[in-house]
C-alpha cells in the first residue's frame, strides 16, 4: 500500500487518515515482516486475516473454493521487535484500539482507522474491505471475485465498499453461495457461477457463524444462521438468536 491509496470517503478521514501516515512515516511491508526502529509498519493481511477460521466451501461439482477475506493491514508504531507474543502492545509499542464509544460524546480516535460514530469504523486501507472469492480449484485461477459488505452510515458511498468480516459459507447445489460473516449485520446470498450479490437479509447482529440449508416439513428449504455479532470485526449489536429465511418456492 501507498499513502496514494488510502480512501476519500469522507473529508474527516482522509484528513485523519493521511495525518496519522505522515505523523508515523508509515511504510507497508511484506508477510511477516519484523517492525522497524524508525517507521511504522503496515503488514497485510492483517492479525485477522485475509481468511480466517470462518471456513470456506467447496462444491466437487463445479470445482469452485469459495472464500471470504478482509483486506486490512495491522499498523505496528516504530520502534524494537520486543521479545515474543504478547496479548496486548507493549508500553510505547502501537496504540491502543479506539475504545468502544458510548452512543453520545466525543468519538476518540486512535489507530490506522477512523472512527465516524459509535457503530461505525473506516479503516484507511483501500477498499473494498471484504471480498468474497471463488477458486477454480481445476484450473488453479481466480474464478470471480466478489465484493463482500457495506458501510450503511455513509449512504450511497458506502454500498461497495466492503466490510469487515469474519465467519463461513455454504454453496448448495441449487447453484448459490450464502454467507453472513460481514459487521453490517446481513445475511447475503450470491450466484456461485458469477459472484453477483442476489439478495440480503438484515440479522440481529453480525452473523460470525457459518450458515446451514435444510428442507423443513413443508417441503421449503430454510437457510438459519446464528447471528451473536460483536467480535473483531466490530459492531456494537450483540443477540442470542437463530434466525430462518425461507427459500422462494419453486
Amino acid at each position: 500500500m501507498t499513502r496514494d491509496e488510502i480512501p476519500n470517503l469522507t473529508p474527516e478521514q482522509y484528513a485523519y487518515c493521511t495525518a496519522f501516515w505522515d505523523e508515523h512515516d508509515i511504510v507497508s511491508v511484506g508477510l511477516y515482516a519484523r517492525p522497524l526502529l524508525k517507521r511504522g509498519t503496515l503488514n497485510f493481511p492483517s492479525d485477522t486475516g485475509g481468511p480466517n477460521w470462518g471456513g470456506p466451501s467447496y462444491n466437487p461439482a463445479s470445482g469452485l473454493f469459495v472464500v471470504n477475506l478482509q483486506n486490512t493491514a495491522t499498523f505496528r508504531a516504530a520502534g524494537p521487535a520486543g521479545d515474543g507474543f504478547r496479548p496486548l502492545p507493549a508500553p510505547g509499542r502501537s496504540p491502543p484500539r479506539a475504545a468502544r464509544p458510548a452512543a453520545e460524546g466525543p468519538i476518540q480516535q486512535a489507530g490506522f482507522q477512523y472512527r465516524v460514530d459509535a457503530d461505525t469504523v473506516l479503516p484507511c486501507t483501500p477498499t473494498p474491505w471484504g471480498e468474497l472469492v471463488a477458486v477454480d480449484v481445476n484450473r488453479g485461477e481466480i474464478a470471480w471475485r466478489s465484493t463482500l459488505g457495506m458501510t450503511e452510515a455513509l449512504g450511497e458511498k458506502g454500498l461497495r465498499t466492503g466490510a469487515r468480516n469474519l465467519g463461513g459459507n455454504i454453496q448448495t447445489a441449487g447453484g448459490l453461495v450464502f454467507i453472513g460473516a460481514t459487521n453490517d449485520r446481513r445475511l447475503r446470498a450470491f450466484d456461485a457461477s458469477t459472484g453477483r450479490e442476489l439478495w440480503a437479509g438484515v440479522l440481529e447482529s453480525n452473523g460470525l457463524g457459518a450458515p446451514i440449508t435444510y428442507l423443513g416439513r413443508n417441503g421449503r428449504q430454510y437457510v438459519a444462521i446464528v447471528s451473536p455479532g460483536g467480535a473483531a470485526v466490530g459492531g456494537r449489536h450483540v443477540a442470542d438468536t437463530l434466525q430462518a429465511f425461507a427459500l422462494p418456492q419453486p
